[in-house]
């Protein structure tokens, strides 16, 4: 079995035993720790192959839902310091070469009611230096 499809098995499985037992323990308050835990799993599934060669996203989005917010606001600047520290521990140790793991990662943390109380959303995505548009044109698209 190759590696990508028994890295996919266990992300399902772990995913669905956060389901289950994260709904039993958590009582309605986001911890550092899940969040951690989330921003790692997004940097995992938004890694890309090009060409041999592996690269690590580089824009992260966190989503919590206003309440939680409410917690992080009185220390935004160090929550973006620690969990930009954490991406780039994790691409550094877990992305396997990753060609660009000392680039900067650009965090934001945002808002929605959308998002259950003591919940989180992470979304990691590889973004290029060029302006929307230009790739296309480069490439000949």
């Amino acid at each position: 079995m190759s590696t990508l499809i028994l890295n996919d098995i266990l992300t399902f499985v772990e995913r669905q035993a956060d389901k289950v037992l994260g709904g039993f323990f958590n009582k309605g308050e986001m911890h550092p720790i899940a969040i951690e835990k989330k921003l790692c799993r997004a940097i995992d599934e938004g890694a890309r192959v090009f060409l041999r060669k592996v690269y690590a996203p580089n824009r992260i989005t966190v989503t919590l839902h206003p309440d939680d917010m409410k917690k992080y606001r009185k220390y935004y600047d160090i929550f973006i310091t620690e969990l930009q520290a954490t991406a780039k521990e994790h691409i550094r140790n877990n992305v396997s070469l990753a060609e660009n793991a000392g680039e900067t990662i650009t965090i934001t943390v945002k808002e929605d009611p959308a998002v259950q109380r003591g919940d989180v959303l992470c979304n990691a995505e590889l973004v290029s230096g060029a302006p929307e548009g230009e790739v296309e044109r480069e490439a000949g698209l």
